[in-house]
């Protein structure tokens, strides 16, 4: 293993650093910092300086490290208390546990996926009066049901999709009382730990990086590897069997210049922070879809129309939204 010095990317505004920049296009920032500097990005933003290493190669190192040197909950718990002025009281997360084994796994996971199967249903048919009007097609007759369908999906907690515009409705309460909320630019990243103690980083290519107390440490999962070429070739294109072997089983062998690649895809995050309702996300997702496609007939408006690019205000927030409506209609099946 070698010592490497790491530059320090300050940007031109002292203290704060790119910390206008930065939240803007978070994917652009990076990858450019990436070609400029290397796998491991010093960056300052907003007073702290922010360690993020890029390679998905060395991504095992950050997120198996010990709680004693990197801390998933301090940021968490100052964020919560910068937005909603609340001030931990040491045992949330062992409610959050106890909670989440209860109703997010075995026969409460059950009971939770039988209700939403239960309210798809009676939302997606509610409106069904007669034979002859089911034949039809429609674009917008169940534009209300739709959004209402949505937000009420929103409303469980555990959809990681809710923080946008949860944000966005204390922001509008914060400024109509004439407050302003503390700006922080990790907001958009996936994982973001506080360094507790000195510490040594090591890289896959043996590469070692000193860590300072006090610093922070952050992953951005989009950018090192969702869309990373070299792992996913083509990323921005849709291919159906991407994550599929040509038999239709799983794939989960993912190369990076020859070397496996273990943390290819964590739309739920890893280690000790992993999403605890992964598993009723994912059942409530293949339930909707089932539906939709069991139900409903669909055709697109205009079949050559660009797919649109992603909303970069929303990277870390969970699903990307597009930036416009894609116009299509439908009708029932029967």
């Amino acid at each position: 293993s070698k010592w490497v010095v790491r530059f320090i990317i300050r940007g031109l505004i002292p203290w704060l650093g790119h910390v206008l920049e930065f939240p803007k296009d978070t994917i652009k920032f990076l990858e450019r910092m990436k070609k400029k500097h290397g796998d491991v990005l010093m960056v300052q933003l907003g007073g702290f300086y922010i360690t993020f290493p890029q390679d998905p190669l060395s991504l095992g190192a950050f997120v198996k490290e010990t709680p004693e040197k990197l801390d998933f909950n301090l940021f968490a718990r100052n964020l919560v208390q910068q937005l909603f002025g609340y001030r931990s009281i040491g045992n949330e997360k062992q409610i959050l546990m106890t909670t989440s084994h209860k109703h997010l796994r075995g026969a409460g996971l059950e009971v939770l996926t039988r209700a939403m199967m239960c309210n798809l249903q009676n939302v997606m048919l509610q409106n069904i009066v007669s034979s002859a009007d089911q034949t039809n097609w429609v674009e917008d007759r169940y534009s209300c049901t739709a959004r209402i369908l949505f937000s009420g999906l929103a409303t469980y907690p555990f959809l990681a999709m809710h923080h946008t515009s949860l944000k966005e409705e204390v922001n509008k309460v914060l400024k109509e009382s004439g407050q302003e909320r503390p700006f922080d630019p990790l907001l958009h990243c996936s994982f973001v730990t506080a360094v507790l103690q000195d510490m040594t980083f090591e890289m896959a290519d043996g590469c070692e990086y000193h860590i300072r107390k006090g610093d922070r440490m952050a992953v951005f999962p989009y950018s090192a590897f969702h869309t990373n070429p070299e792992i996913h070739p083509d990323p921005h294109s849709i291919k159906y069997d991407c994550f599929l072997n040509p038999d239709g089983s799983k794939k989960t062998d993912f190369y990076k210049a020859g070397t496996k690649v273990k943390y290819y895809n964590m739309p739920f995050g890893a280690g000790v922070s992993m999403y605890p309702g992964r598993f009723f996300a994912n059942n409530e997702l293949k339930q909707f879809v089932f539906l939709m496609l069991v139900y409903f007939e669909f055709e697109l408006k205009n079949p050559d129309e660009k797919i649109p690019d992603t909303d970069v205000n929303r990277l870390g927030f969970g699903a990307l939204h597009p930036i416009r409506d894609i116009q299509f209609q439908y009708r029932l099946r029967f």
